[in-house]
């Protein structure tokens, strides 16, 4: 009654019949008495120290060393499941498809707010329109006597900004025939609007100068209501990643706070479902190489920024010249 086609078969059969009811040694002693002329103590002592090793259910290394192949003599390293063992795994590994599956979907959701699928993409014209911009905001910016009062134009501009008046107290209403007071002070400065491809190329074109001394590249940039997303790849892992930042002016420069960081694990083109929140102190060696850029481009500028403001596809940045 024994299952299998063939003598290997019906001896592995024979095996596993006897190793569910520990009956092992009696077959090897059994052996040993038929077969005088084998050495059996081997198989005698695997038998009495390990007889799980020749369960159906775990890797069949015992059995093969009692049968060999029916050619060559050889072993065999196969792994032999019974119907149980593998439905069982074969639902653990269904379960961890769909829940691999279920946080991809999730995450890609969620990072659809951030991620765009077709960011905008560098281009000359658009780097020429916004170093002509540049231009104009250092020949037409206002300037003021000294640093003080450049502080107080940026002071004056957050709390506008912010719902209150210069003094401190709340913003004061205005009739449509009075402008507010803080409009005058606003004049003062001069404001750089820059839209995403314009952004994108601007930043696009100093890292091509850097060359492989730049740690990210093809990098993109998209103005969000109150933040920026700079998508980019890391030039040592080549691994796609994206940062959400607000970016505010203080003393003088642009200062970039990291909110949210993203990382492509699954890069399927056309879908955000490979994108995965990651923490931000993964990405703080970006931040900080991206933070001195910008300083050292404000310091050749010789503009203080007094003021910042994001809205979707526009970033604007307000400034002064200092009088020296």
């Amino acid at each position: 009654s024994l299952p299998g086609d063939g003598k290997v078969a019906r001896v592995r059969a024979l095996i596993e019949y006897l190793a569910r009811r520990n009956r092992l040694p009696m077959l090897v002693e059994y052996c040993a008495e038929q077969r005088k002329q084998q050495d059996w103590s081997s198989h005698l002592l695997a038998v009495k120290t390990n007889p799980d090793q020749f369960v159906p259910d775990t890797v069949d290394t015992g059995q093969a060393s009692l049968v060999g192949s029916e050619t060559t003599g050889n072993t065999s390293g196969s792994i032999v499941l019974n119907a149980n063992r593998a439905l069982k795994m074969g639902f653990t590994a269904g379960a961890l498809v769909v829940a691999l599956f279920a946080c991809g979907l999730t995450s890609g959701l969620l990072a659809s707010r951030v991620i765009s699928l077709n960011p905008v993409q560098p281009s000359r014209s658009a780097r020429q329109e916004a170093i002509n911009k540049i231009t104009v905001l250092q020949k037409q910016a206002a300037v003021v006597p000294n640093l003080a009062e450049a502080k107080r134009i940026e002071v004056a501009e957050v709390e506008t900004s912010s719902g209150t008046n210069p003094s401190g107290g709340p913003k004061v209403p205005t009739s449509p025939t009075s402008p507010a007071p803080a409009a005058i002070v606003l004049s003062r400065s001069t404001t750089l609007k820059l839209d995403n491809e314009e952004a994108t190329s601007l930043a696009d074109a100093y890292i091509r100068r850097l060359g492989d001394s730049a740690p990210i590249r093809d990098v993109h940039i998209r103005a969000e209501q109150g933040q920026v997303v700079v998508t980019f790849r890391q030039a040592n892992t080549n691994r796609q990643m994206a940062v959400t930042y607000t970016v505010r002016a203080q003393n003088g420069q642009l200062v970039l706070v990291p909110q949210s960081a993203w990382v492509h694990l699954l890069e399927i083109r056309g879908s955000t479902i490979g994108w995965f929140p990651t923490p931000v102190s993964e990405v703080g060696g970006t931040t900080t190489w991206i933070q001195q850029s910008i300083n050292q481009s404000i310091k050749d500028l010789d503009i203080y920024f007094t003021r910042t403001d994001i809205q979707p596809d526009s970033l604007t940045l307000a400034g002064v010249r200092i009088r020296k």
